[in-house]
């Protein structure tokens, strides 16, 4: 992991969302796009379909050809990378929280949601991959939701043989009260990135003093909140430029920042270098 890359919540359930599944198929990856690292809440289930795969842990990158299974455990910071060509995968995202699958399911699921083991991220066994394959093919079909399910809890089992305690630099065991801290503040901050974002407001969301918040946030993520906001801005304004005509005011703008001369210097602190030299670059490349 790039010591100055720091990794991004990312929000896959929306508000209402009535499955605990989250299914992508055929989904594309080519060497000339670049995704920072990124970690949200749920389990990520990758199946290769063709080419060549490659997934930055943060403090490890395994590389997966067609047939491979990637797990992707909750809170794991990640990214993609292809070399060359495109690589084609499906992709499923698993909420294991307590309220999708809690009752009776609760203590199956409960030290994974807890972060007391995690799973090998490259998985080649033929079992294991024929029930994702299984798996896959029920969650089109909305009506076959307990199904579904039924499929997933025989295929967490199955995954039982690659358990391994959660001790390397990426990982990140959060308690369920700093889960509930990353959720509110990171879900906010996504949403509302263009506008003005008050510290007092967040930490009033999190019932915390300014202070407290601060350091929380720190702790948690390794830098001050502002700094994360601006990153996450400047991550935001760099797929603008890459892909639209707007003037460098508009896009400051469009992101969050009201003066362009602060959008600059904070687009070359994070890209190390100036927004026209980005897009130079790019319509080089």
């Amino acid at each position: 992991m790039n010591r100055n890359e720091k990794p991004e919540y990312e929000r896959i359930f929306g508000a209402g969302t009535r499955s605990p599944f989250v299914f992508q198929p055929n989904k594309t990856f080519s060497a000339s796009e670049r995704v920072h690292l990124r970690f949200h809440e749920e389990m990520e289930i990758k199946y290769i379909r063709s080419g060549t795969l490659s997934v930055n842990l943060g403090s490890q990158i395994i590389v997966a050809e067609a047939g491979d299974l990637v797990i992707v455990n909750p809170y794991e910071y990640h990214s993609n990378l292809v070399e060359e060509g495109v690589a084609v995968y499906d992709m499923l995202c698993v909420d294991v929280s307590e309220s999708y699958l809690g009752g009776l399911l609760s203590e199956f699921f409960h030290p994974y949601r807890e972060g007391k083991f995690r799973f090998k991220n490259l998985i080649r066994d033929e079992s294991v991959i024929r029930l994702t394959l299984d798996l896959f093919s029920s969650l089109p079909d909305a009506d076959r939701l307990l199904s579904a399910i039924g499929r997933f809890v025989l295929l967490f089992d199955a995954l039982s043989p690659y358990r391994e305690q959660p001790t390397f630099v990426g990982m990140k065991s959060f308690s369920r009260r700093q889960r509930e801290f990353v959720y509110t503040v990171f879900s906010y901050i996504h949403e509302h990135y263009a506008e003005t974002i008050r510290l007092s407001e967040l930490a009033g969301k999190c019932f915390m003093t300014e202070a407290h918040f601060s350091r929380t946030f720190k702790d948690l993520m390794g830098e001050p909140p502002v700094s994360y906001i601006n990153r996450y801005r400047i991550n935001k304004a760099t797929a603008l430029l890459s892909t639209t005509a707007l003037s460098l005011k508009e896009i400051a703008v469009r992101v969050g920042f009201s003066d362009e001369a602060y959008f600059s210097r904070a687009f070359k602190k994070y890209k190390g270098e100036s927004p026209t030299v980005y897009v130079k670059t790019q319509r080089e490349q």
